[in-house]
C-alpha cells in the first residue's frame, strides 16, 4: 500500500465511521424491535405487523420526549415487617395503600413527592401495540386486506404518534370516509367507553 493510500485512509476512517447510523434494540413482548438513528437525530424503525387478514405497515419512532408523566408519590416503607421498599406509585394507588387508614398507613417511612410514566397503551385503529410507551407510530400508514391486498385505510401520524388524519377505502379504492383529528405535543390518551370499546384519544395538554 503506497503511503498516500494509507494517509487518505485514515483521515477518511474517522469521518466514515461518524455518519454511520447508530442502532440500538428496545424489547416488546418477546422480541425486539430495532431502531436505527440517522444524521437527523430521529430514531426510526420500519414496522409490518400481518394476521389472518391484514397487514400493517408503516414506521415507528422512539420518542421519550412524548411519553406523559403523571404525579406520584415516592415511598419508602417496610414490608411483611422486614424488607424496607422504595418505590412510585400514581396518586390512586397510594390513596390506596399509604394514606390514611391506607392498607399499609403504619408502615410508612418516608413520602415525598414524585412522578410516574405512562403506562403501554394500544393504537386502536391500526390494531397494534407496543410494550414501551416511547415507541410511537409516524408520519404514514396503511392497513391492507392480506388476501386481496386492497387498501383498507390509512391513517397520518403527527410528530408524537397521534393520528391527526384516517382514511377509510371501500372495495373499490373510493374514499368512503376521511377524518381529521388535531395534533397534540405529547402522546394523546386512549379514552374508551363503559364496555370496553373505543371511545376516542384526549390531548393531556389542555
Amino acid at each position: 500500500m503506497s503511503k498516500l493510500l494509507a494517509v487518505t485512509l485514515l483521515l477518511f476512517q474517522p469521518l466514515y465511521l461518524f455518519c454511520q447510523d447508530s442502532v440500538f434494540m428496545v424489547a416488546n413482548g418477546k422480541g425486539a424491535i430495532q431502531f436505527r438513528v440517522g444524521g437527523n437525530g430521529m430514531a426510526v424503525s420500519d414496522y409490518v405487523f400481518e394476521d389472518e387478514h391484514r397487514v400493517v405497515k408503516g414506521i415507528l419512532v422512539y420518542k421519550e420526549s412524548a411519553v406523559n408523566y403523571f404525579p406520584g408519590k415516592k415511598v419508602t416503607w417496610i414490608k411483611d415487617g422486614t424488607d424496607t421498599i422504595t418505590d412510585v406509585y400514581d396518586t390512586a394507588a397510594f390513596r390506596l395503600l399509604f394514606a390514611k387508614d391506607g392498607v399499609y398507613e403504619q408502615n410508612t417511612l418516608a413520602i415525598s413527592n414524585d412522578s410516574v410514566r405512562q403506562l403501554a397503551q394500544d393504537y386502536p385503529v391500526l390494531g397494534i401495540w407496543f410494550e414501551n410507551p416511547a415507541v410511537l407510530p409516524w408520519g404514514h400508514w396503511q392497513v391492507r386486506n392480506k388476501k386481496s391486498n386492497r387498501l383498507k385505510l390509512t391513517v397520518q401520524h403527527d410528530e408524537n404518534g397521534n393520528m391527526i388524519q384516517c382514511t377509510y377505502y371501500d372495495e373499490n379504492g373510493k374514499v368512503i370516509r376521511d377524518s381529521t383529528f388535531p395534533p397534540c405535543p405529547k402522546r394523546k390518551l386512549v379514552r374508551r367507553n363503559p364496555d370496553g370499546s373505543f371511545y376516542g384519544e384526549e390531548c393531556p395538554i389542555k
